[in-house]
């Protein structure tokens, strides 16, 4: 708070400062050089002159323009030109015509300022002889404008310059924002998938797989010679259990042991449902090699038996078809009431 306080007050000081070096250097010295008149007349026209440039300087700087100006409000600004304008020529009107009567009127045989101004611009042009002529005008301008104009325009840069810095600033607060905003989203995300593959980890730990696999190959190995159509169904069913359990964990799996994995799932139906369905499997082209999402075709097959071949009354049918050829793979699975198709771009071999 101090250091704010001390900066303010340093702030005035420069400003009182200039101003005073103006009323002297500028105010005192062109003036008497410009008018060429009594210590009246100049002390009357630099006072004057410096409180135009004072007003002018703080109304429009720190009012007109941040109000209006920067925020595009261009006929109001206008408004305001016009009236600056208007104003500051009927001060030099009024000032002119009053100091007419005090004025040493000739230097030498030279007119002064105040005499040549009135009979040339003022005494013609009345109070609104600003408007009338464009002479008049541009002399009014020269005379009680220009300077105001510099200092006005030299603050008006300042303060564009640094409302762009303030506007990049915050783009560039924006764009962290939305940055971290992203980082926020993706790291939730990420945790949110983290957590999903903790409880499906935790969910395959509490079924014990390797339990289960021992007392399937012991069951395969007790019926094997006594029922061997049994014991073919309990090692399709392991291999099942080992492929969704292991192989799915992967981003990509082989087709080939994907397709393996719907022919055991195949094998087992046709053992469940006996003549009451027909199954064909039909395979063709290359497919080693090749990768795809694990259990994605699985899908298909267990739509086609549960809504197929459970909701019949008669004898009901399945056809699946898989093929790869020129880099295309197509999956087709029919069934006694419809019909699903997956064409997917194979990726190269290995890929």
């Amino acid at each position: 708070m101090k250091q704010l306080t001390k900066k303010k007050w340093l702030r005035v000081g420069l400003h009182v400062g200039l101003w005073i070096l103006f009323y002297f250097c500028v105010g005192r010295v062109v003036t008497k050089a410009v008018y060429r008149d009594n210590a009246l007349v100049i002390n009357v026209v630099s006072l004057i002159d410096l409180l135009i440039n004072i007003t002018l300087f703080y109304l429009t700087c720190y009012f007109i323009f941040p109000k209006f100006l920067y925020k595009k409000k261009l006929l109001v600004t206008l408004g305001y030109l016009i009236g600056v304008f208007y104003v500051t020529y009927a001060i030099n009107y009024l000032m002119f015509k009053s100091l007419l009567d005090v004025t040493d009127g000739y230097v030498g045989k030279e007119k002064t300022y105040i005499t040549i101004a009135w009979e040339l611009f003022l005494k013609d042009g009345g109070w609104l002889g600003c408007f009338k002529s464009a002479r008049i005008a541009t002399w009014n301008y020269t005379l009680a404008l220009f300077i105001p104009t510099i200092t006005i325009s030299v603050k008006s840069i300042r303060d564009i310059i640094f409302i762009q810095k303030k506007n990049a600033k915050l783009e560039l607060d924006r764009i962290v924002l939305e940055r971290d905003k992203l980082t926020l989203e993706r790291d939730k995300l990420a945790l949110e998938q983290e957590n999903l593959q903790l409880e499906i980890n935790f969910l395959k730990s509490q079924i014990n797989p390797h339990f289960l696999f021992n007392t399937l190959n012991s069951v395969y190995v007790d019926i094997m010679d006594t029922n061997e159509q049994a014991a073919e169904q309990v090692l399709k069913l392991a291999s099942l259990m080992r492929y969704g359990l292991y192989e799915s964990n992967q981003g990509q799996a082989d087709l080939a042991k994907e397709l393996a994995y719907i022919q055991n799932y195949l094998d087992l139906e046709r053992i469940r449902h006996g003549h009451q369905v027909t199954i064909t499997f039909d395979q063709r082209g290359n497919l080693a090699g090749y990768k795809i999402a694990p259990l994605l075709l699985i899908s298909f097959v267990e739509n086609a038996f549960k809504h197929g071949v459970r909701k019949s009354k008669q004898a009901a049918f399945i056809y699946i078809h898989a093929s790869m050829q020129d880099g295309l793979f197509t999956f087709i699975v029919k069934n006694s009431l419809g019909i699903s198709e997956i064409d997917k771009t194979g990726t190269e071999p290995g890929g």
